[in-house]
This record gives C-alpha cells, sequence and structure tokens, in this order.
C-alpha cells in the first residue's frame, strides 16, 4: 500500500490525532493513517481498539491511546501536556465524534439536539482552537471533521 495521501505527499513521520478514533469513522481513518505510517494519538469513550490487535507491531507502536470524553469542547486544552503537544509538532487533526439518536425526530428531546450541536459543533471549534497553535510550521497541515446526528 502506498505511504502517500492523495495529493502526493508522504506522511511518513508526521503526527497525527484523532479524536474519537477509537470506533467507527474514527477508527477507520486510525488505520488509515497508520498504513501511511504516521505516529498517532487516538482519544475516545473507552479503548475499544480490539482492531488494534489485528495490526502489524511496527504499526502498534505508533498508536498512544488517552481516554476522552467530549462534553464541552474544554476538554482539549488539559490534555495538551499529557499528550506531549504544548510544542508545534502536530500534523493531522481529525474530528470524529458524534453522538446518534436513533429515535424519530418526534421523539427526539431537545436537550439531546443541545447535546448534539455541543458535541459536533462547539467540540470541534474548541479542537481547531486549541490544537492549531501545535501544528508543525513546515507548511503541512491538515483538519478532518466527521460529525454524525442521526435520527430516524
Amino acid at each position: 500500500m502506498s505511504t502517500e495521501d492523495p495529493g502526493g505527499i508522504s506522511l511518513d513521520g508526521r503526527v497525527a490525532l484523532v479524536i474519537g478514533g477509537s470506533s467507527g469513522l474514527g477508527a477507520m481513518t486510525s488505520r488509515f493513517l497508520l498504513e501511511r505510517k504516521c505516529a498517532l494519538t487516538i482519544t475516545g469513550r473507552a479503548e475499544d481498539l480490539d482492531w488494534k490487535e489485528t495490526l502489524p507491531p511496527e504499526q502498534k507502536a505508533r498508536i498512544q491511546y488517552v481516554p476522552l470524553t467530549v462534553e464541552t469542547g474544554e476538554e482539549f486544552s488539559r490534555l495538551c501536556d499529557p499528550l506531549g503537544f504544548p510544542e508545534p509538532g502536530l500534523s493531522i487533526l481529525v474530528y470524529a465524534i458524534g453522538p446518534v439518536i436513533y429515535r424519530s425526530l418526534v421523539e427526539t428531546h431537545p436537550h439531546e439536539v443541545t447535546t448534539l450541536m455541543r458535541t459536533n459543533v462547539v467540540g470541534f471549534h474548541s479542537a481547531v482552537r486549541t490544537f492549531l497553535p501545535r501544528f508543525a510550521g513546515d507548511g503541512y497541515g491538515r483538519i478532518v471533521a466527521y460529525t454524525s446526528a442521526g435520527v430516524e
């Protein structure tokens, strides 16, 4: 498999942070980045990294997991030092968080909609504000956001 992204730039040695990377689209993105030789920090509500066991040892060695539940977005500033991002060096930020409601829109409560907005929009804004200053100043940087707000 190629170690280049679609733009032809090697990701070997790049540092990626995948918020919500332990399951769903975040996990798929995490595997994609690992295949392209990124150093990877994954955050998530639970260390649901069963898929990690299927990885080659050299990919497993490039994963750091930090438990995190995003509620307001204020959680990100507390992560910078433990994640090792007080200094610039981050290349890729992926925000892959989004609660899903499996009921009809009529049965959905207003507080659930508020939670969706806070997590998907306010949380993403807070992540960008927190981590953008920590991007490496080498002209390469990517921010990807996946959000979900499913109702019947």
